[in-house]
C-alpha cells in the first residue's frame, strides 16, 4: 500500500461506487437530475467549447510544421520505446478510434436522413446528394482533425512537463507554467481525482454501449435473446480481455493486442472498400472532405444559432465533451508511449495519422451505408427509430460481403477496439493513483484490476437493473458531467501548452 495515493484513490473510488449504487436503485432520478445539470451547462458553455476546440486545432497545426516540431519528447538522446507501426497501433486503438465502429454506420444514416431534425437549420433535403455529401463532411468535422486535436494538446502538455521538465506524474503538473510548483501541488489530489472520476464514469458508458451493440448484434443475426445471463457473459468476456491486457502492461498486453486490433481495421477496410460502392465512396468522400473545408469556419464557431441545437448541442458539442473526459488521463498513456519522439513525429502520429484513418473509416462505412439506403438494399432508418443508433450496425453485418467470415471478425474487432481503449484508459487511471515513481512504471495489479472490475460492473448492472438506454443514459450524463468539470483543467492545460511553447524559452 506504499505506493498508493489515498487521497486520490479512495475519494475516486467512493464517489464512483456511491454514484454506481444511486444509479442501480434510482436510475430514473439519477440520469434525470444529470440530464439537467448537463443541458443547463452546453446551454451555458456551448460557445466556449467551439472556442476551445478550435484553438486546440490551430496548435496542432502550427506546433507540426513550426521549428518547434523538431523538440524531442524526453530530451535530445531520448530514444523511442516502440516501432513507429506499434506507436501508431497503440495510439489508434488506445484513443477513441471504438468511436469510429459505433457510429460508423448510424451516425452518417442520422445525418442523412435528418432523423433527429440534424438538416433542419441548414435547408438540406433528407436523403438527397447533397444530404450524403453534407452527413460525411459533418463526421469529417466531427470525428477527425479537431476532435484529434484535443487528445493531441493534453497528450503533449503531460508529456513535456513529465519527460523534460521532470515534473511528477500528475495533471496538475501541466498547471506549473501557469500557476507554479507551490500552488499546482495544492491542486494536484482536487485535479487527479476528477480526472480519474470523469474518466472511470466515461470508460463505464463507453463499455456499456459495447455490451449492448454486441447483444443486439447476436440477437438480429443469430437469433440469440438479450437476457441477464448472456449480458453478464459479453460483459464478462469484456472484462476479461481488457483487464488482461492492462495487467500484462503495455509491452506484452496493450502493443500486442492493438497490432491485431489494426491489422483487422485494416483487412475490413479493404474488404468492404473492394467489394463495396467503390467509385461511390471515392467520388462522396472527396467532396466530402472539400465540403467541410467550404464550411470550416461556420462549423467551427456555430453554437447552434445557425445548424440548430439538435446537430450543434447534441451532437457537435457533446463530442467535444466527450473527448475531453477522456483527455487528461488517456494523455497520460499517449505521452508514455511517445518517449524519444519528437513533436513532429507527436502529431503525425496523435493527430493526423488517426484523423485520415477516421476519415477514410467513415468514408468506407458511412458511404456504404448511405449507397445501400439510396439503392434500397436496408432501409436503417426503422432500425435506428425503433431500436436505436447502435442496432443499425448490427443491420449492417448482415449485408456485408463474405458474411461468414465478416460477421466474426467484426464481433472480433468490436471485443478488441473495446477491450484496447478500456486497457490503455485503465493503466493511465491506476498510475495517477500510485506515487510518482515516473511514467514507465505502471501501477501494481490490484490497482488496475480494481478500477477494471468496478468499470465493468458499473456498465452491466446500470443496463441490469435498470431499463436498459435509461441505464446507459444515467452512465452516459455521469460521464458528460465529469467532463463539464474536467473541462475546466482542460481550459487550463491549452493554457499552459501555449506558454510552455510559445511564450517559455525550450528551444
Amino acid at each position: 500500500m506504499k505506493k498508493i495515493k489515498k487521497r486520490v484513490f479512495i475519494p475516486a473510488l467512493a464517489v464512483v461506487g456511491g454514484a454506481a449504487i444511486l444509479g442501480c436503485i434510482r436510475g430514473d432520478l439519477l440520469s434525470g437530475n444529470l440530464e439537467n445539470l448537463f443541458n443547463i451547462s452546453l446551454d451555458k458553455l456551448g460557445w466556449l467549447y467551439q472556442i476551445i476546440t478550435a484553438i486546440t486545432f490551430v496548435l496542432c497545426i502550427i506546433l507540426s510544421f513550426s521549428k518547434k516540431g523538431r523538440i524531442r519528447i524526453g530530451g535530445e538522446n531520448a530514444q523511442a520505446h516502440y516501432s513507429f507501426k506499434s506507436w501508431f497501433a497503440m495510439s489508434l486503438t488506445g484513443g477513441i478510434a471504438v468511436g469510429t465502429i459505433t457510429y460508423g454506420v448510424s451516425l452518417p444514416m442520422i445525418y442523412f436522413k435528418n432523423i433527429f431534425g440534424e438538416l433542419d437549420g441548414f435547408g438540406v433535403a433528407a436523403g438527397s446528394e447533397e444530404a450524403a455529401v453534407f452527413a460525411l463532411g459533418r463526421i469529417i468535422h466531427e470525428w477527425s482533425f479537431f476532435p484529434y486535436s484535443i487528445a493531441a494538446v493534453s497528450a503533449l502538455c503531460i508529456a513535456y512537463m513529465c519527460y523534460n521538465m521532470k515534473k511528477p506524474l500528475s495533471i496538475s503538473s501541466c498547471l506549473i507554467p501557469l500557476l507554479g510548483d507551490k500552488k499546482a501541488g495544492k491542486l494536484a489530489t482536487v485535479v487527479d481525482v476528477l480526472a480519474v472520476i470523469a474518466l472511470v464514469l466515461g470508460l463505464s458508458g463507453s463499455l456499456g454501449g459495447g455490451i449492448v451493440l454486441i447483444a443486439s448484434g447476436l440477437k438480429l443475426i443469430y437469433g440469440i435473446e438479450t437476457t441477464q445471463t448472456i449480458l453478464i457473459i459479453i460483459t464478462m468476456l469484456f472484462a476479461f480481455v481488457f483487464i488482461f491486457s492492462s495487467i500484462r502492461g503495455i509491452k506484452k498486453g496493450v502493443r500486442v493486442f492493438a497490432n491485431i486490433n489494426t491489422y483487422i481495421f485494416y483487412l475490413l477496410l479493404f474488404i468492404l472498400f473492394i467489394c463495396g460502392p467503390t467509385l461511390f465512396i471515392l467520388n462522396h468522400t472527396t467532396t466530402a472532405f472539400g465540403y467541410w473545408l467550404q464550411n470550416l469556419p461556420l462549423w467551427t464557431f456555430d453554437t447552434g444559432i445557425l445548424g440548430g441545437e439538435t446537430l450543434v448541442k447534441w451532437w457537435t458539442i457533446m463530442t467535444w465533451n466527450f473527448w475531453i473526459v477522456y483527455a487528461p488521463v488517456t494523455g497520460i498513456f499517449l505521452a508514455n508511449i511517445s518517449y524519444g519522439r519528437t513533436i513532429r513525429e507527436f502529431m503525425i502520429v496523435n493527430f493526423f495519422m488517426p484523423s485520415l484513418f477516421a476519415i477514410i473509416w467513415f468514408g468506407v462505412w458511412g458511404g456504404t451505408a448511405i449507397n445501400w439506403q439510396m439503392e434500397g438494399v436496408v432501409d436503417f432508418v426503422p432500425i435506428i427509430q425503433q431500436v436505436g443508433p447502435l442496432s443499425a450496425l448490427s443491420a449492417f453485418f448482415n449485408n456485408l460481403p463474405f458474411t461468414k467470415v465478416m460477421i466474426p471478425l467484426m464481433f472480433g474487432l468490436l471485443i478488441l477496439s473495446f477491450a484496447t481503449s478500456a486497457d490503455s484508459n485503465i493503466i493511465a487511471v491506476s498510475s495517477l493513483c500510485i506515487k510518482d515513481e515516473g511514467l514507465e512504471n505502471e501501477a501494481p495489479i490490484w490497482v488496475k484490476l480494481t478500477w477494471g472490475l468496478l468499470c465493468s460492473i458499473i456498465a452491466c448492472t446500470m443496463i441490469l437493473f435498470t431499463k436498459e438506454q435509461e441505464g446507459l443514459l444515467a452512465i452516459k450524463y455521469m460521464g458528460s458531467v465529469g467532463g463539464i468539470i474536467v473541462f475546466g483543467v482542460f481550459i487550463l492545460m491549452v493554457i499552459s501548452t501555449i506558454k510552455i511553447f510559445f511564450i517559455d524559452k525550450n528551444d
